[in-house]
């Protein structure tokens, strides 16, 4: 057994590599030169002469070749979509898992079948729809589309945890004298912020990095922090410093949002996975 335990630890930290090294490439060309990136006639695994000249040139532009800086807008978009997508998607998973109404198997299906059609498909539909309510290249609009785009995954996400959720806490907190509302607020959203975690980490990481919509519905005013990545590729060639420098900022709040609900998320992603 040790042979083959000794072998799997191999797998393990050549997978651990493979998996880290488009990390470490791109933090070791965010701090290399333009010089060095270009002219160089070798894989450098370590920049020659270490700077943050590319961190001050994407952050310059961010403030002087757009109307809005990118980042900010990708902060307000990503957490103001993800806090209606919670606000709509809590009572309407916990009202579809908890009451037996008429056709809910049906209205949780419509639900996921939004998700079912490709983003590229609902491109054009999107855009006339923006463009007649005069909201092109706003905030606004994109914190729409990504609420209408990540709300049926955060209903089924919470409604699939609600499915085994133990009801007798809620009927016990009722014969105690709470009402409804009471019991939902102090008995079941307490317990469930595991799973509240989890939908909230996957929908800003969704409403963060996504493009197409940014891409389409916007042009200057509104414009996020993956279309200012794209913007790195100019007519003289790519900006391979800039593009990793601006990558770099680009993953720093998913990381610190991943390492403060770390606990939660984890829990919500095993909820369920152990019974009896």
């Amino acid at each position: 057994m040790k042979p083959l335990r000794i072998f799997g630890y191999c797998i393990l930290i050549l997978f651990f590599f493979y998996e880290l090294f488009p990390f470490y490439w791109m933090f070791n060309t965010a701090f290399k030169t333009r010089a060095e990136l270009r002219l160089s006639p070798h894989v450098t695994f370590f920049p020659h002469n270490p700077t943050i000249e590319n961190f001050v040139v994407v952050l310059r532009r961010q403030v002087t070749a757009f109307v809005t800086p990118p980042i900010m807008n990708s902060i307000i978009i990503s957490l103001v979509s993800t806090l209606i997508t919670l606000i709509l998607s809590v009572p309407a998973s916990y009202s579809l898992a908890r009451f037996k109404i008429k056709r809910s198997d049906n209205i949780s299906f419509w639900i996921l079948s939004q998700r079912m059609m490709p983003p590229i498909a609902l491109a054009i539909p999107y855009f006339i729809m923006i463009g007649a309510l005069n909201l092109l290249d706003t905030q606004l609009a994109l914190i729409l589309v990504y609420t209408a785009f990540n709300l049926p995954f955060a209903v089924w996400m919470l409604k699939a945890y609600w499915a085994d959720f133990p009801w007798v806490l809620e009927e016990a907190a009722l014969t105690d004298g709470c009402n409804r509302l009471q019991s939902f607020f102090n008995v079941i959203l307490p317990l469930s912020w595991g799973s509240i975690a989890t939908v909230t980490f996957f929908t800003f990481i969704f409403s963060w990095y996504e493009f197409l919509f940014a891409l389409i519905l916007t042009r200057s005013r509104a414009t996020t922090i993956t279309i200012s990545l794209a913007s790195s590729i100019l007519e003289t060639g790519v900006e391979w410093g800039w593009i990793s420098a601006l990558s770099v900022i680009c993953t720093i709040p998913t990381i610190l949002l991943s390492i403060f609900l770390y606990k939660r998320i984890i829990s919500g992603l095993t909820l369920g996975a152990i019974k009896g």
